[in-house]
């Protein structure tokens, strides 16, 4: 089974924090595509985002974002998972222009009741990476409840809702 979905994707300034801040309000396009067959699951998500307006004194956005998700599911509900987030700031020239991580990690499908929960731990190797990222490697964990039934949906996608977080390991640059 294949999916596609093209639409539009908006950013507004809202971060709290200065320093992750952009200033700017946000516009560009999105693509969603997948596939299923039988114990794989391969997705792409595409994105970039311009800037359309906001703070004056704020450098301007040009971004994109790239992520392939490749699932192999294993029985009993484990599965292998890589979901690297490459990014391109389109901004910047040279070796500060694209990050791109390489990963792999291992995951769980299970139910707590009738609540159908996965949960997965990765790790990623920034292969390229900005010179002001001192992040070589990365950690990565994952918990998340379905919001609708796999068994729902014939083409064995479904929504969760959970917590990501990634954690990255510093290391001296040479």
């Amino acid at each position: 089974m294949f999916d596609v979905a093209l639409g539009p994707i908006a950013g507004f300034p809202s971060v709290s924090r200065e320093v992750l801040r952009s200033g700017k309000r946000k516009l560009g396009p999105k693509l969603i595509a997948g596939i299923t067959a039988k114990r794989w699951v391969a997705l792409l998500l595409v994105r970039n985002l311009w800037s359309v307006g906001g703070d004056a004194n704020r450098p301007d956005v040009n971004a994109l974002l790239l992520q392939y998700l490749l699932f192999y599911n294993f029985p009993k509900g484990w599965y292998l998972a890589m979901e690297p987030i490459i990014t391109a700031n389109w901004t910047q020239s040279g070796t500060n222009r694209w990050t791109v991580p390489f990963g792999i990690g291992v995951g769980k499908f299970f139910r707590i009741g009738r609540m159908p929960i996965t949960t997965r731990a990765q790790a990623f190797y920034n292969a390229v990476r900005p010179d002001f990222v001192a992040a070589i490697f990365a950690v990565e964990a994952v918990w998340c409840r379905a919001l609708r039934e796999p068994e729902s949906d014939p083409r064995g996608l479904f929504l969760f809702a959970g917590i990501r977080r990634r954690l990255p390991l510093p290391a001296a640059r040479s």
